[in-house]
């Protein structure tokens, strides 16, 4: 048959050890006759042969996912140049004359990883682009890693069902289009890594949310492991809708009140940078029994231009059900806003842990709403309707409030009144009143809603204890909060 042998010359420029591997990715395809329109037609490049031969001898690797991959190279030493690599494609004899008038254009790539510690069994890494992103999904196995080579925009679910898997973005930018999404379920184990997942602008007027996802229909825990960057700008919003950008919900059982069965969890960590621009819904949903623990990165939520012509609420992260649960020991959460709660735990049932991190508070009411129906913004770091465990970290509260309804605390009291809140040694709360301007207590109490909590006065600079019939003190059942040991300051 026809063939062609394609030398490629590699040095490894890095101070580590590598080994490698040859991918061979579709690009375009169709017809040699350009009056036909068929130019995503990978027929020819499926039917070849492509081989690898290198140091590491010969390989035989399959274009049927429209990316060919050989196996991994031994050990490369630092400073070392290991070409030529050897790329050999040919047409077979026995495809005849069909191809004949085909033609298809490849991308030829290596691809390396640190050889210490690295296991290549079953792992396969795939270039994509647009066209063949969707046929790679389909048949991820164990260990494989998709590597975008362009920017893509799709408009479809990317899911992976029941198999560890790695999607490198590789520096570009995946756009998720109209019903576009990323999806882990099953049991499967999928990691975002190395670029921006962006939510497309045509979204921000379809009534969709939940663009990125960890279900668990069934079998063991599923896992969404974020460690890039994703804007949620245009994930839609409506008031009273609560629209997610992030979502994760597992399979629960009714016999013992949804708080059991198949788990979905969502580790956001030290590259993860997550921001959405909005007035209403959150960033991050936690559905029934599933979990996200925050080690590390950014969660970042801004108001968007709704946000001053309703009451809406909007939040960073939401738990929605019974069983769901969030625990923050690395990075920061930034709620910025009018009316809004960095943490706001729906329902009982749910659970918060703090024992690192920061959450900031940064609130502006500067301008008096009162002509607006029940105009009453209450922000908080965390909206009570569970239980949570301040055990250390950081909250800081700053604000610009000069309406005397608006309020900013780091603890509020939820709709049921049936929040409970246990304090460790290691909790501080900062509060800054910088720019604080007449108004009542409300204004600058910050830690509200509860008896047991000092305050500064508005000299900010006495710490005082609310006293029942005062701006900062309220009624709540018993036992709705054990206070430990606090460190209030002024920033």
């Amino acid at each position: 048959g026809d063939g062609v042998n394609i030398q490629i010359d590699v040095t490894n420029t890095s101070s580590i050890s590598i080994k490698y591997q040859t991918v061979v990715t579709f690009v375009s395809g169709g017809s040699v006759d350009p009056a036909v329109s068929d130019e995503d037609d990978p027929a020819l490049f499926k039917a070849l042969n492509i081989t690898v031969a290198g140091d590491d001898g010969m390989k035989n690797i399959s274009s049927d996912r429209l990316t060919a991959v050989s196996g991994w190279s031994s050990p490369v030493n630092p400073k070392t140049n290991f070409g030529p690599i050897n790329v050999n494609i040919e047409l077979p004899m026995e495809t005849g004359d069909a191809l004949q008038a085909m033609q298809c254009e490849m991308l030829i790539s290596v691809y390396a990883v640190q050889s210490n510690g690295h296991d290549e069994t079953n792992q396969n890494v795939y270039l994509v682009s647009g066209e063949n992103i969707a046929d790679v999904f389909e048949e991820l196995q164990d260990g494989d890693v998709v590597v975008l080579n362009e920017n893509v925009e799709y408009e479809d679910s990317l899911s992976v069902e029941g198999v560890e898997a790695t999607l490198d973005l590789g520096g570009k930018d995946l756009t998720l289009g109209v019903n576009g999404e990323l999806v882990a379920d099953m049991g499967a184990s999928l990691t975002l890594t190395g670029g921006k997942i962006t939510v497309g602008e045509e979204n921000r007027d379809q009534v969709k949310d939940n663009f990125i996802v960890a279900y668990n229909d069934e079998g063991s825990t599923t896992t969404l492991n974020i460690d890039c960057e994703v804007d949620l700008d245009n994930v839609y919003e409506e008031q009273g809708g609560g629209y997610f950008g992030i979502w994760a919900e597992g399979n629960t059982s009714e016999e013992d009140g949804g708080t059991q069965g198949s788990k979905a969890v969502i580790n956001i960590t030290d590259k993860a940078n997550i921001h959405r621009e909005l007035a209403d819904g959150s960033a991050i949903g936690v559905g029934a029994n599933a979990e996200v623990n925050m080690t590390g990165g950014t969660i970042a939520i801004e108001p968007s231009e709704s946000s001053h012509a309703t009451d809406w609420v909007a939040s960073a992260v939401w738990l929605n059900d019974p069983g769901a649960r969030f625990n923050l020991s690395g990075g920061e959460i930034n709620a910025n806003g009018y009316n809004v709660a960095a943490i706001n735990m729906w329902q009982s049932g749910t659970k918060f842990s703090m024992t690192g991190g920061k959450i900031t508070l940064d609130i502006d009411v500067s301008t008096n709403r009162g002509e607006l129906p029940n105009a009453n913004p209450n922000s908080s770091a965390v909206e009570v309707d569970g239980d949570v465990e301040f055990l250390g970290g950081t909250i800081e509260i700053k604000s610009n409030i000069q309406n005397e309804k608006a309020l900013a605390c780091a603890f509020l009291a939820g709709t049921s009144g049936m929040g409970h809140v246990t304090f460790g040694e290691g909790a501080t709360i900062i509060v800054n009143k910088a720019g604080v301007e007449g108004g009542s207590d409300r204004n600058f109490s910050f830690v509200h809603y509860t008896n047991k909590i000092p305050y500064f006065d508005e000299t900010g600079t006495e710490v005082k204890t609310p006293e029942a019939g005062t701006p900062g003190y309220a009624s709540l059942p018993e036992g709705w909060m054990e206070r430990g040991t606090i460190e209030l300051r002024r920033a």
